[in-house]
């Protein structure tokens, strides 16, 4: 487990996280505060954490523009 998970589901004993991960135009108000071109493609990734009862305890938007950002996963093949 990554160590944010671990420190955030300690402390707020949450135990799902949603995560939804979009491109989308920067908005000219924001591309200013993160030194990018306005209009310019941008990823946004929406978080949603829920505790044990499915009740939503906190939500955050992360905002990196083009070439600020890298996804990467391996994912195990099942053998044939």
């Amino acid at each position: 487990d990554p160590l944010w998970s671990r420190g955030l589901g300690d402390v707020y004993k949450r135990q799902v996280v949603e995560q939804e991960i979009d491109a989308a135009p920067l908005e000219s108000r924001l591309a200013e505060r993160l030194d990018a071109v306005p209009g310019s493609p941008c990823l946004q990734v929406t978080r949603h954490w829920f505790d044990g009862a499915g009740k939503l305890v906190q939500c955050s938007v992360g905002l990196y523009p083009q070439g600020r950002s890298r996804y990467r996963s391996r994912l195990p093949l099942a053998s044939l």
